[in-house]
């Protein structure tokens, strides 16, 4: 069967949601004839599979039938043998060219194989001039060698990678994780090429053995992501084309991960293992990080950070005249994923959004508003579209979330990360009422949930479980996707049963909570020092804790304060506060104190800066300190970056203002998530 790119893009389309006239002749750049005459012929292709194209006013244009008939065709479409491409995937295919090259190209070679005039060649290389500069590569024209890239080989990764995102689609790259690297579309195999998909393949299974090795989970969209950068690595490094530079990075457990693994790649494939190629597959599993519980633990907390997310969401409730800032829930999830996408962003890694043109269309005004706020509060990083779809997601969830007054339950598979699963949740709930639960799952974590449990399963993206046992949908709720759970909703009858162990479950969490939280306010006092040398004044502080039983070890917690100072400053900018924390041995429970100096003293704060510190809060934690603890130690640093009040009362409140402020804020915590 013959079909043209177009044709194949108008297919793919609607096999993903309904879609009027008007809005595909939008996404594809062409006029709403176009696309009727395309869609006239169209009929029969779908007919062909068993399929209807089916046209409804308020809906628009879709393809119905069974979900494994569907399947089937977008299995064809990805089997079609390439006769016609569009200029986007021309320009892709000439993108991976032009990076993998050893050497120059020759125009004329170049749009011979892409079966175009050298004139739209040379266009085209205009076209992705800029494109190319977003990772410092620049294209070099000479008349007597042909065009080459100039630039980095850690920066052709990058675009390399970048370009593996933006082409290959979520289902493809969950084929990765389930080992079936093989099932790509035709696109997607050309531009990965032959030997790229076999490593693919090969590597997945070394990760996935030394997988657990990880100290937190990542999403399936991450663990897809890190397959395919490795085999892009070794792929490159067995044609010699090596990292060099190498940075000063600490040794953590992803770098020692980051080490076996290319240690084990180096028994299978003709390369060596190097240490900026070992520090470069650290940062990218580092990029991939996300909790399980979606918290950050105290000691990794980043309070300049966490301060300008407050004041992110503060300046949104200006803009919008809206509440957010009563949320501690979107904060916490801000603060996780902008650590992320911090990272990422600093260190040049790839960040794409595959839900951007749907965000961009349904959440237009949210998203100049949210663009615009972030360019103010966060004016030393430029956030791209993809990143700011990301926050949208998050703030549209706290938006859309209603109040649910059913008793039905759900679960929702979603390999995206927290912000889309959230959205589709808060949109499940808004939309179909009669649902009270969502619970949500990555796709790796499946085979560990009992599905059969919950009224209905949701997932967006194929799962390898029974076809009647759950519906697919999109990330962004359509309206017919709507409707099909409204069909799907039939309770089962140990729902009352399962529900109740929720409830006892979430009684038991809020009552381990709050005693972790009344133990830590008992004992919590504001004390005033005496020596005057900041360092005696550390060990003044934790004699005291000894006494109080702690801390064990006096010497070994000042030393262990003093080196994580040393990492990066701990003194508040904008107060005279320092946040001094750490796990250590040395302390025997979970503690949180204040000491107050005589006089200030200048050490270095969290923005470099050197600053007077007068006022030290001690947040203190044992190695093997519980997740109760460790989310009520977070939860008091947080409230640090509130607002200017909160840092003003902890500067100069009493023990009782500001235990008695602590606990009205960690009440409302616990009884509403805010």
């Amino acid at each position: 069967m013959y079909l043209s790119a177009r044709e194949r893009l108008v297919l793919d389309a609607l096999l993903k949601q309904p879609l009027n006239v008007q809005q595909l002749a939008e996404q594809l750049h062409v006029s709403r004839r176009t696309i009727q005459r395309d869609l006239e012929r169209l009929h029969t292709v779908v007919e062909q599979s068993d399929l209807i194209l089916s046209k409804k006013t308020g809906i628009g244009i879709s393809i119905l039938g069974e979900e494994s008939q569907k399947q089937a065709l977008r299995d064809m479409l990805n089997d079609l043998d390439i006769l016609e491409v569009t200029a986007e995937e021309r320009r892709a295919f000439l993108k991976a060219s032009l990076l993998r090259a050893n050497g120059a190209l020759k125009l004329s070679s170049l749009a011979s194989e892409l079966d175009v005039s050298v004139v739209t060649m040379s266009n085209d290389l205009t076209e992705l001039t800029s494109w190319l500069e977003r990772f410092e590569l620049t294209i070099v024209r000479k008349r007597s060698l042909g065009v080459f890239l100039e630039g980095a080989e850690k920066s052709k990764r990058l675009a390399l990678m970048q370009l593996f995102i933006e082409f290959i689609s979520e289902q493809e790259l969950i084929s990765v994780i389930r080992g079936h690297a093989t099932h790509f579309s035709a696109v997607s195999k050309k531009l990965l090429g032959h030997t790229m998909l076999e490593c693919v393949h090969e590597v997945e299974a070394v990760f996935r053995d030394l997988y657990e090795e990880l100290p937190y989970t990542i999403t399936d969209h991450a663990y897809s992501e890190l397959v395919l950068y490795m085999a892009l690595a070794t792929k490159r490094m067995e044609n010699a084309f090596y990292i060099e530079e190498t940075l000063s990075l600490e040794v953590s457990e992803e770098y020692h991960l980051a080490e076996k693994l290319m240690q084990e790649l180096a028994k299978r494939y003709d390369i060596t293992v190097e240490l900026a190629e070992i520090q470069q597959l650290t940062i990218h599993l580092r990029g991939a990080k996300l909790r399980h519980d979606q918290q950050l633990a105290f000691e990794d907390l980043d309070l300049r950070l966490a301060s300008q997310i407050t004041k992110f969401i503060q300046c949104l409730d200006d803009e919008m005249n809206t509440a957010l800032s009563k949320d501690h829930q979107l904060f916490q999830g801000l603060l996780v994923h902008l650590e992320r996408a911090m990272y990422r962003l600093t260190h040049q890694m790839p960040i794409y959004n595959p839900l951007l043109a749907r965000i961009q269309e349904r959440y237009a005004a949210l998203f100049e508003t949210v663009r615009k706020v972030s360019e103010r509060c966060f004016p030393a990083i430029h956030f791209p579209d993809d990143e700011i779809a990301f926050l949208v997601m998050h703030i549209g969830a706290v938006l859309e979330r209603a109040t649910p007054y059913a008793n039905l339950s759900v679960l929702v598979v979603c390999s995206s990360g927290l912000g889309t699963s959230k959205m589709l949740a808060n949109r499940l709930r808004k939309e179909v009422p009669e649902i009270q639960h969502v619970s949500t799952t990555s796709l790796l974590e499946l085979s560990k949930v009992q599905y059969t449990l919950y009224d209905v399963v949701l997932s967006t993206v194929p799962l390898p479980i029974n076809e009647a046992d759950y519906r697919l949908i999109s990330p962004l709720l359509t309206d017919e996707d709507i409707a099909n759970v409204r069909r799907s909703l039939t309770p089962k009858p140990i729902v009352v049963v399962t529900e109740t162990k929720d409830a006892l479950a979430r009684l038991r969490e809020v009552q381990q909570l709050t005693t972790q939280m009344v133990t830590m306010l008992e004992m919590f006092e504001c004390i005033e020092l005496k020596e005057a040398v900041f360092e005696d004044a550390l060990e003044e502080a934790a004699s005291y804790l000894q006494q109080k039983k702690c801390v064990n070890d006096v010497r070994k917690l000042v030393e262990k304060l003093l080196e994580r100072e040393q990492l990066g400053g701990l003194g508040m900018p904008d107060s005279v506060l320092g946040l001094y924390h750490t796990r250590t041995n040395a302390v025997n429970a979970a503690t949180f104190h204040m000491f107050r100096l005589k006089e200030p003293v200048i050490r270095q704060g969290m923005d470099g800066q050197r600053m007077p510190i007068q006022t030290i809060l001690m947040l203190l934690a044992p190695e093997d300190v519980s997740a109760v603890a460790l989310e009520t130690l977070s939860y008091i640093s947080t409230l640090l970056v509130e607002s200017t009040e909160t840092l003003r009362l902890f500067e100069q409140g009493t023990t009782g203002q500001i235990a008695n402020y602590i606990a009205n804020k960690f009440q409302r915590y616990v009884l509403t998530g805010s």
